[in-house]
């Protein structure tokens, strides 16, 4: 939940970890599609013609892989909001005494406030959870964020 702020006042400006449902898949795939880099842009890869058609069943594709996974994993699934915005999705999880971060993709309007509230929401989650090790993989354009929040690739020890 948002923040509140001088005791009536909600802040927009907090970013909420949501967990994905089944129902959030067409929220998830856009979220992936739009957030991530491409190594190599997709017109590269397709014929004109042909990349509409290429698109669609992508998105279908990586729709049913979402819907598919597996309990354990979708129990890692977040989507990033502010407000009612979705802004993003990760994968995080803790087992035993190792939290992981992964799976990065923010829509390139939500700036780098974004991920330095990602990366430091991360960490306090991991601790909450009795963790004493996280790794996290990431953009190298997050990178600056992650090490403001002391996270150093691959992995922190916390403590």
């Amino acid at each position: 939940m948002p923040e509140m702020l001088d005791g009536n006042k909600v802040s927009t400006d907090v970013v909420e970890w949501r967990l994905a449902r089944p129902e959030d898949g067409p929220v998830w795939v856009a979220l992936t599609r739009e957030g991530r880099t491409p190594l190599v842009p997709r017109e590269a890869l397709v014929e004109p013609n042909h990349r509409v058609l290429r698109d669609k069943q992508e998105q279908h594709d990586e729709l049913a892989r979402f819907l598919k996974g597996p309990s354990e994993q979708r129990e890692r699934r977040f989507l990033l909001w502010r407000s009612s915005r979705p802004l993003g999705r990760l994968c995080f999880n803790v087992r035993d005494a190792e939290a992981q971060l992964e799976g990065i993709a923010l829509l390139p309007s939500a700036g780098d406030e974004v991920i330095e509230q990602v990366a430091r929401g991360a960490v306090e989650r991991a601790q909450e959870a009795g963790a004493s090790l996280i790794r996290a993989g990431y953009e190298a354009r997050h990178a600056a964020a992650f090490v403001a929040a002391g996270i150093f690739a691959p992995a922190r020890v916390l403590g």
